[in-house]
């Protein structure tokens, strides 16, 4: 509305205040303002933050068996115990691949992927359990655990390799290695930069060898054939890969890629545990024990940790902490050897997957989580199915960003993560 403004020419007495007569007035009329208009603020694309699973979707996922290049069983996460009564432990997902199993699971951004004893090559979609592909490999048996690199999947058989990506929304395979004649592929997958690292063996003659392919053109560089050797796991510390088998090991620079082999002071038998930790690669021996050697070695004359146990059947590191499963349950060293913690259970445990605030055992068909700040706290799952009667074991157990996927060797793959909500009445 528009405003006035009056003004008055005040002449008559003092006396007479309240009285208007004789007054002169001035009006001023203001015609209003227009107000201001301020247009709703534009909300940028680039200031929306991005879903959790989005930004795991868009990235690029490199997965090791056991965690890390290492072996330690470690994955780099950010998963806590939930804490408090409101939060738990929940299961995200489960599904029935009817099959069997002895590799361990391969996640990458988009996929959770299963590889069986037929030759099949599950995936599913790591965020719902969507069943996505299956992928027939005629001949080939999965027992081996392989590698992912920028979310290229990278399995092998006894006698090949292959790889798997995703282009343009469709799953592609290429063969990219064939064992030569007489020689099979005897560990599992490892990788250091561009180069894929696993052993083989001839059994016909007993022999081994370490191998090296670049991912890059697919050049296969091996290392001579050392005798009467059977080393079944590929740890690499730094720039090289260890592989050890009864009173020796066998190495290759990765630099170089000069391989050579080595005798030692301790008899590991023919599949001891083998990682790398804090500069120091660790063994367990025929007797029960833990060694460790220095890097870069001198020589190869390992030291004992102390550690001994006659149940051992699983390991895990990370830090200066060692923890070992046993028939009994589970302990927790530090690598100096001093025993932190002793978990006594009547069932077996077998560690599958640490990382610095969560231990995850598994008992048959059970999957216990364990909180590594508050040892008395953990909570468990017993895995299983209404559409088998089978014997149910976990085989595989690993973390990938705040999400745990473990698989049975029948084939039950079911998600777990740490955000359940509980609702108390």
């Amino acid at each position: 509305m528009p405003e006035k403004i009056i003004i008055d020419i005040d002449d008559i007495h003092e006396e007479h205040p309240d009285n208007d007569a004789g007054k002169e007035r001035i009006i001023v009329v203001v015609p209003p303002e227009e107000e201001e208009y301020s247009p709703p603020a534009k909300i940028e694309i680039d200031d929306i933050e991005e879903s959790y699973e989005a930004k795991i979707r868009q990235s690029k996922t490199d997965f090791y068996f056991k965690g890390n290049p290492g072996l330690c069983n470690n994955f780099e996460t950010q998963l806590r115990f939930p804490e408090g009564i409101d939060k738990s432990f929940g299961s995200n997902f489960q599904m029935q691949l009817n099959d069997e199993f002895l590799s361990s699971l391969l996640v990458t951004s988009k996929y959770t992927i299963a590889a069986s004893r037929s030759g099949n090559v599950y995936l599913a979609d790591r965020f719902d359990g969507v069943f996505c592909d299956k992928i027939f490999f005629e001949d080939q048996a999965f027992e081996k655990t392989g590698v992912v690199h920028n979310n290229v999947v990278y399995i092998n058989s006894p006698q090949k390799i292959y790889s798997i990506f995703d282009k343009k929304e469709e799953m592609l395979h290429s063969e990219i290695y064939s064992a030569p004649e007489g020689f099979y592929i005897w560990s599992s997958l490892n990788r250091r930069g561009n180069y894929i690292v696993f052993s083989e063996h001839n059994p016909s003659d007993r022999s081994g060898r370490i191998v090296a392919i670049d991912i890059r053109d697919g050049s296969v560089c091996a290392s001579t054939s050392f005798s009467d050797f059977a080393g079944e796991q590929i740890c690499i510390a730094g720039n090289t890969a260890f592989s050890v088998y009864r009173d020796r090991i066998a190495i290759m620079n990765l630099d170089t890629l000069a391989a050579a082999e080595h005798k030692m002071n301790i008899d590991c038998g023919d599949v001891p545990f083998l990682f790398s930790l804090n500069n120091r690669i660790y063994v367990t021996t025929k007797a029960n024990e833990v060694y460790y050697l220095d890097l870069p070695a001198v020589n190869y004359n390992f030291r004992n940790t102390g550690i001994r146990n006659t149940f051992m059947n699983s390991i895990a590191a990370f830090k200066d902490n060692i923890f070992i499963g046993t028939q009994e349950g589970w302990k927790y060293y530090k690598s100096s050897g001093l025993q932190v913690y002793s978990f006594d259970d009547e069932y077996e445990n077998r560690i599958e997957a640490v990382c610095k605030n969560v231990i995850i055992i598994s008992q048959k068909n059970k999957i216990v989580f364990g909180n590594l700040n508050r040892f008395q706290e953990a909570e468990s799952f017993v895995i299983s199915s209404s559409e088998t009667n089978q014997n149910i074991e976990i085989i595989s157990a690993v973390i990938s960003h705040n999400d745990i996927y473990t698989l049975t060797a029948n084939g039950i793959l079911t998600a777990f993560s740490n955000d359940k909500m509980n609702i108390h009445i």
